[in-house]
C-alpha cells in the first residue's frame, strides 16, 4: 500500500476497538491465540511512505516491521535529489535497527532481496 502510513495508527485502534469492545456477547468466530485484527495486519499488510514523519512517531503503533521508505524517483513527487536528507531528519528520533528495517530491511525481506 503506498499512501504515506499515519492513518494506520488510527485504523488499527478501530479494528481492534470494534474486536474487542463492540463484539462482546455475540458468539461466533473469535481468532485464536488471542489474536487481533491488528496482528494480522502487522504479519501482512506492508506500508511504503516518502515523507509522513507523523507516521514514523505512531511507528510502535503501527509496526515497525511493516514500514517500507521510498523515494518515488523518478516521479514528480519524488523525495530526489533530497532524499537522504529527507530521510535522515525522518527517522532522527528512531533506532538504529528501526532506521535499517525501514529504509530497505523490511523490502529487502518482504521481496527476499
Amino acid at each position: 500500500m503506498e499512501h504515506e502510513v499515519s492513518w494506520a495508527a488510527h485504523f488499527l485502534d478501530r479494528m481492534d476497538y470494534n474486536y474487542d469492545q463492540r463484539a462482546r456477547g455475540i458468539t461466533g468466530y473469535r481468532f485464536k491465540e488471542n489474536m487481533r485484527p491488528s496482528d494480522f495486519f502487522r504479519r501482512n499488510v506492508f506500508l511504503a511512505f516518502q515523507e509522513d514523519a507523523l507516521g514514523i512517531q505512531l511507528r510502535d503503533i503501527i509496526g515497525v516491521d511493516t514500514l517500507q521508505w521510498g523515494s518515488d524517483y523518478p516521479h514528480q513527487e519524488s523525495t530526489f535529489p533530497r532524499s537522504r536528507e529527507i530521510l535522515e531528519r525522518i527517522l532522527a528520533d528512531c533506532g538504529e535497527e528501526e532506521k535499517d528495517k525501514i529504509a530497505g530491511g523490511n523490502a529487502a525481506r518482504v521481496y527476499q532481496l
